[in-house]
């Protein structure tokens, strides 16, 4: 079955003060998929973004949201895009609530306050909802931006660097509040540094090195092709020096460090298992394991330095 695609790009191009920040580019992001766009500073990502919802212009090729030419219908293709470019635009004198009343009245379709109440929850700020905005935290700010983007039920969400501001909990929340979009069949493009956050948060990576694609990268096929590698997991214990004790004695892990109250360990990941029931049999309480996986970094500083 051909997949609905909701946003495509087909050799676009656009030069700054004679210098090309984005030559002969072309992207697609399919229905129901989070696309995720990764390179160094000055790759052109953020360039491209303002390309894709009209803040620059183009000098040549076409941007597609779902089935509308942004040079022909560009009323009609931003109204199915909700996006936030580098930091979202807020007014600090009003509280959260009233911000999103306030940018509800610039909908093409009307907002009912049942609907905003629903979108403060979803990004956990419902109990700031009376607050003034200039008494948010940065991560409680891009959070409200998400909701303020989210106004129109786009078909297509774009975000710039969304974890600014986030600790890993926010970051976390983000990446399972975008993952319960996409479920439902919205679509979003997000650009960010992170490339353990990207990992986990989307189905396609595009590495973008001087304006270009250099390539497309499913996460789930990475996965698949780094499963014979070992990984380095760390174990979060109760007592390390008897786990250690333990460990040293078994045929599978290599202790990669101890610090303080975790032991990291090099393992296949059929391993894991194993090593818990080891450790858990003998008495050692686990509080908490964590893998580290960096098969995309890996991938992405190969396309960077080729």
């Amino acid at each position: 079955m051909k997949q609905q695609k909701i946003l495509e790009v087909k050799n676009v191009s656009k030069t700054v003060q004679g210098k090309k920040i984005i030559n002969d580019l072309s992207l697609s992001i399919n229905k129901g998929e989070i696309m995720g766009l990764l390179g160094p500073n000055g790759a052109g990502k953020t360039t491209l973004i303002r390309i894709l919802v009209g803040l620059i212009s183009k000098d040549s090729g076409e941007v597609s949201i779902n089935g509308y030419e942004i040079g022909s219908s560009f009323e009609n293709a931003m109204s199915h895009v909700g996006v936030i470019v580098e930091n979202p635009v807020l007014y600090d004198f009003m509280t959260g609530y009233e911000n999103l009343i306030y940018f509800s009245t610039m909908s093409r379709e009307s907002v009912d306050k049942q609907t905003i109440t629903q979108l403060l929850k979803d990004v956990n700020l419902l109990e700031a909802a009376n607050k003034k905005v200039k008494n948010y935290s940065l991560g409680m700010k891009q959070r409200l931006g998400i909701a303020q983007a989210l106004l129109n039920n786009p078909v297509l969400l774009i975000l710039d660097e969304p974890t600014n501001g986030l600790d890993p909990e926010g970051i976390k929340e983000l990446r399972t509040f975008l993952r319960a979009l996409v479920n439902k069949g919205a679509s979003v493009l997000v650009s960010s540094h992170l490339l353990s956050e990207m990992e986990l948060m989307c189905d396609r990576v595009a590495v973008v090195k001087k304006g270009e694609i250099k390539r497309v990268l499913n996460v789930s096929e990475l996965t698949e092709q780094n499963k014979e590698n070992k990984l380095n997991v760390t174990f979060y214990l109760e007592n390390v020096k008897s786990a250690s004790k333990y460990l040293s004695t078994s045929k599978y892990p290599i202790i990669e460090s101890i610090e303080n109250s975790n032991i990291v360990l090099n393992l296949y990941k059929q391993e894991i298992p194993k090593v818990i029931h080891l450790l858990s049999s003998n008495a050692v309480d686990i509080f908490e394991v964590n893998i580290h996986d960096k098969k995309l970094e890996t991938k992405y500083m190969e396309i960077i330095n080729q």
